[in-house]
C-alpha cells in the first residue's frame, strides 16, 4: 500500500482527456522520481512486511504511527 496519491498527467496526450478533472495535479519528472523512491523505500520496509501479513488495511493514524517509528521517532497513543 504507498501513502503516496499519485494523479494522472493531463498534458499527457496518451491519457483520456475526460479522466482528468481541475482537482489533478501533474507533477514534473522530479516529484514523480521522488514519489517512486519513497515508495521503493516503503515497500522494503518493516512496516510494509508488517502489512502485508495482516488480514485487514491499517487505518492513516496507524500508518503514521508506523512511520514516525520507522523514521526513529517516538510514538504515544493514548
Amino acid at each position: 500500500m504507498s501513502h503516496l496519491s499519485q494523479k494522472k498527467d493531463c498534458k499527457n496526450k496518451s491519457s483520456n482527456p475526460t479522466d482528468c478533472n481541475e482537482n489533478d495535479v501533474v507533477l514534473s519528472p522530479s516529484q514523480r522520481f521522488a514519489a517512486f523512491k519513497n515508495t521503493m523505500k516503503h515497500e522494503h520496509s518493516m512496516a510494509s512486511k508488517f502489512e502485508r501479513s495482516l488480514s485487514f488495511e491499517l487505518d492513516d493514524f496507524q500508518l503514521e504511527a508506523i512511520d514516525a517509528l520507522e523514521n526513529g521517532n517516538n510514538v504515544l497513543v493514548a
